[in-house]
C-alpha cells in the first residue's frame, strides 16, 4: 500500500535527516503487532507512517526507535576498528609516519564517514527513543 519495492533502499543518512522516510515506514510496519497493522491497512492516512511526527501508539513508536538503536549498535560493531583507530591511522598517515598508500587511504577516509554517519544516526534514534 505504501508502494515500497521489496528490493529499494532504505537508508541512514547525514544530518539533520538521519533516518529515510523509508527505513522509518518499515521499520514502524516491521514493528506492529496484527491489530496495528488491520489499522493501517484500512486508514486513509497510511503514508502518514514516512512522516518522523505520525501520531502512533506510544508503545509502537518506542519498539520502532528501539529496534533502530540495536540495529545501528550492530552495524557499528561489524567494523574491525573503532572511529579513533581509524582517525589516528589516517593521521599518521598524512603526518608521514604511516605509509597506507592512496587507495588505502581513500577507503579509510570513507570507513570514517560512514561510521561518523552511523554514531551521529545513533545519537539521533537513542534521543527519539528517550522522548
Amino acid at each position: 500500500m505504501l508502494r515500497i519495492a521489496k528490493n529499494c533502499e532504505v537508508k541512514v543518512l547525514q544530518s539533520p535527516t538521519f533516518i529515510s522516510p523509508q527505513l522509518l515506514a518499515f521499520v514502524r510496519i516491521f514493528n506492529m503487532n496484527k491489530e496495528q497493522l488491520d489499522h493501517w491497512i484500512t486508514s486513509d492516512r497510511a503514508d502518514d507512517l514516512f512522516h518522523i511526527d505520525c501520531a502512533l501508539e506510544t508503545a509502537l513508536e518506542t519498539k520502532t526507535w528501539m529496534f533502530l538503536q540495536t540495529r545501528l549498535t550492530l552495524l557499528l560493531k561489524i567494523f574491525p576498528t573503532t572511529l579513533q583507530e581509524d582517525e589516528t591511522l589516517l593521521s599518521n598517515h598524512q603526518k608521514g609516519q604511516a605509509k597506507l598508500g592512496h587507495v588505502k587511504a581513500l577507503i579509510i577516509q570513507y570507513r570514517i564517514l560512514e561510521k561518523k554517519i552511523l554514531e551521529n544516526a545513533l545519537d539521533y534514534v537513542k534521543q527519539r527513543a528517550k522522548a
